[in-house]
């Protein structure tokens, strides 16, 4: 059984995900028989994220980033796009995901033996920097976290 620290994951700035999931929710109201939105000021979640973490590696390991919005990844300063199997040479390597999304939650999720999404990932607004965010509810790649998983009466 996989440990869950290492567990692949879908990643975020943290907190961004309680927010967008707020706002979903707000504008999901019905009441009355009509639809009901928020009447009160809502905020949403940061639109560009910068994910980062350095790799000590013995050998060269494939992995593969699929994200929430637009951008690409860079492995020790070289950009390679999301998407395709990428290879990250042996010894220290600092990798860089960015990622920008204008109507919805920017998020990543990366497939991989050695690198991979687990919880060893910061992700920065590019002015603060925290671990990534992330939720057990989403742990599988085909489960989207711009989407709300829930049944509607």
């Amino acid at each position: 059984m996989t440990n869950e620290k290492h567990k692949d994951r879908w990643l975020w700035y943290p907190g961004d995900f309680e927010i967008r999931h707020g706002l979903l929710q707000n504008f999901q109201r019905e009441e009355r028989g009509f639809d009901w939105p928020a009447y009160w000021y809502m905020d949403d979640c940061h639109r560009n994220v910068k994910f980062k973490r350095y790799y000590f590696l013995d050998q060269p390991s494939m992995f593969k980033v699929t994200i929430q919005g637009v951008g690409y990844v860079e492995i020790n300063g070289q950009k390679h796009p999301c998407g395709k199997w990428l290879t990250c040479p042996a010894g220290k390597a600092k990798i860089r995901i960015f990622v920008g999304h204008t109507s919805g939650l920017p998020a990543m999720f990366i497939e991989g033996d050695e690198v991979k999404s687990d919880i060893g990932w910061t992700a920065s607004n590019f002015i603060e920097e925290y671990p990534a965010g992330w939720s057990p509810l989403y742990v599988d790649i085909a489960k989207d976290p711009n989407q709300i998983y829930y049944q509607k009466e």
